[in-house]
């Protein structure tokens, strides 16, 4: 396919583009290409070129070229694949993979590029077969047991993940690669020590690689060093700034340092590197929701079904339209406890387009949701969805309802009801502090949830509240972080112990209507509190959830709400000072008695 000094013309050009002179190599192909218009070879190496460059029209339509000048060769094939890879067009890169290993069913370089594809794709059955497969080809190249290693990360088989880790880390033990992934495995499941202890390792070991350095950069994000991991990530964006993922991991550490305006811009810059990356346009719409821009950030929140599976029913869901009066629309809540919370008060707008909406959720939810405004009927998620009914999904609903404005989001609060029966009752249990100011308080999150432990704050940073006079803490925690309470003082009101004891959340929501404010990390707690339209503070970490604003003591979706956030990282004393001189104002306005 191409004569010998050809191929030695391409080693030089090569060499000269990793040296630095990519415009003297596209200037040297392009000569070449002039007196060999037709070689394939060389029309592949000035579209690689072109990618390199950030020209990704010119590569695609010249890397297309040299398939078509040679379309037996499976090496262009391949260089086919990397450009639609490079530019977001996975579906069509793993295609072409595929066509790689039916032609020549043991190249092993194409087996390991369609593996680290399909975990991209995040298509971890066909990953899992790829691991299996280059494990029979190539039993003493560590490929197939790092894929494997990968897709059991995935899927949170941690033992397994660790087992096949460590038997990668054996088998080469000067491979930085396997170190920094049991670094990744022991930050996610926060054994920061050793995670500590994998990192270093592997940087010792490796410390130019980019991989090595971005498994660093993540590490140092979860326990909040946020200025290292942004400097990082920061300097490896700079070094290629025509690579979707690094622009998108700068986007992520500008969330978390605060700038907002720098996220959107990065991950806006992801998202057109790669369009096909759903992480890209998920985390894009996370940015655009918190500055505010809501008619781009719902629409950009659509594409998280390719990110969290695409349901069978996507392609014909409602999409705002007037239905006929009572129309069945069950509305889907496949995200967490809190976002269910948050989002069903968009069911109003559905039911005044006809719908009669029913809302599918974890049970836990059934028995609150019910007192929603426009909601119809909830049933669990696992139930059987009426014959005749649409369907949505409840984080759709501010999209295809036009929810643009913050008076969107928050003139529909309150839209759930506590039961009287049970308000009435609790007013009676509660009367005993009647002459001073109650706040309800709760400080542990889901401990599953990944950043929790940068959002909850220990009990103990609440405790010097109960000592302000005329102020009666009461206790709403729930299952988590109740062993805490073995340090707080006998004063507190441990009403949580009687709550719920028949059904979840209704007794919560009763005593949340009877209580003078509520004080709350950002729970599902948080958002039950802000949805009742009862007086809600919200301590926050230093780089909170997108649903919360980064300035500001409001949020639009909860007008009752009032937010008191860490000026650094990880401070939550000082977020509790504010909090303590913010009630002891609140008691001298309410002429409270110092009791």
């Amino acid at each position: 396919m191409a004569s010998p000094e050809i191929r030695k013309e391409l080693q030089r050009i090569e060499a000269l583009a990793q040296d630095g002179g990519l415009e003297a190599a596209r200037a040297e192909v392009g000569r070449l290409l002039q007196v060999h218009p037709r070689q394939p070879l060389l029309t592949n190496a000035a579209g690689k070129l072109a990618l390199v460059a950030g020209e990704r029209d010119t590569a695609l339509a010249l890397v297309t070229r040299a398939v078509a000048l040679a379309p037996g060769a499976p090496g262009l094939r391949l260089s086919l694949a990397e450009v639609y890879a490079g530019i977001g067009q996975f579906d069509r890169a793993a295609h072409e993979l595929e066509r790689t290993v039916s032609m020549v069913p043991n190249a092993v370089v194409a087996w390991e590029r369609l593996g680290a594809l399909a975990l991209r794709r995040r298509d971890l059955p066909r990953a899992e077969q790829v691991g299996v497969r280059l494990t029979q080809l190539a039993p003493r190249r560590a490929s197939g047991v790092r894929l494997l290693a990968r897709v059991a990360l995935r899927r949170q088989n941690l033992t397994l993940a660790r087992s096949l880790l460590e038997r990668w880390r054996i088998a080469e033990p000067k491979s930085a690669e396997p170190r920094s992934l049991l670094g990744e495995l022991a930050s996610c499941a926060r054994d920061f020590e050793l995670a500590d202890a994998h990192l270093r390792a592997a940087l010792e070991l490796s410390p130019g690689s980019p991989e090595v350095r971005i498994r660093w950069a993540e590490h140092l994000g979860r326990i909040g060093e946020f200025d290292a991991a942004h400097a990082i990530f920061s300097e490896l964006a700079e070094a290629a700034p025509t690579v979707g993922a690094r622009m998108a991991n700068l986007g992520i550490s500008c969330m978390w340092m605060g700038d907002v305006d720098g996220a959107v811009d990065s991950l806006a810059r992801a998202v057109e590197l790669e369009p096909g990356d759903a992480a890209h346009r998920w985390n894009y719409s996370h940015a655009l929701l918190q500055v505010g821009r809501l008619a781009e950030g719902f629409a950009q929140m659509e594409r998280r079904v390719d990110l969290f599976r695409r349901p069978s029913w996507w392609s014909a869901r409602w999409q705002g339209e007037a239905l006929a009066p009572g129309t069945p629309l069950v509305l889907d809540t496949a995200q967490g406890l809190g976002d269910a919370l948050q989002f069903v008060r968009f069911a109003q707008g559905a039911m005044a387009r006809g719908a009669r909406p029913i809302v599918r959720t974890h049970p836990r939810l059934l028995p609150l949701l019910r007192s929603c405004d426009g909601v119809f009927e909830a049933i669990p998620s696992d139930a059987p969805v009426p014959d005749n009914a649409r369907r949505a999904s409840l984080l759709s609903l501010p999209h295809v309802l036009r929810c643009h404005t913050p008076a969107d989001l928050g003139g529909m609060v309150p839209y759930l009801h506590a039961e009287p029966e049970r308000v009435e009752r609790l007013k009676a249990r509660l009367a005993g502090h009647a002459r001073r100011l109650t706040v309800g308080i709760v400080w542990q999150g889901n401990p599953k949830y990944a950043a929790d432990h940068l959002r909850s704050p220990p009990l103990r940073h609440y405790l010097p509240l109960a000592d302000i006079p005329g102020v009666q803490l009461v206790c709403l925690q729930k299952f988590h972080g109740l062993d805490q309470l073995a340090q707080a003082p006998p004063g507190i009101d441990l009403l949580s112990a009687e709550l719920d004891v028949d059904t979840a959340f209704l007794d919560t929501a009763a005593a949340m209507r009877c209580l003078d404010l509520v004080l709350t990390s950002d729970t599902s707690t948080a958002h039950l509190a802000g949805a009742l339209g009862a007086p809600t503070w919200v301590v926050l970490p230093f780089a909170p959830d997108w649903r919360w604003p980064r300035v500001g003591e409001t949020t639009p979706w909860y007008p009752t709400m009032r937010l008191f956030r860490q000026n650094s990282s990880r401070d939550w004393p000082g977020v509790f000072a504010n909090v303590h001189r913010a009630l002891r104002a609140l008691v001298e306005s309410r002429g409270v008695p110092a009791c």
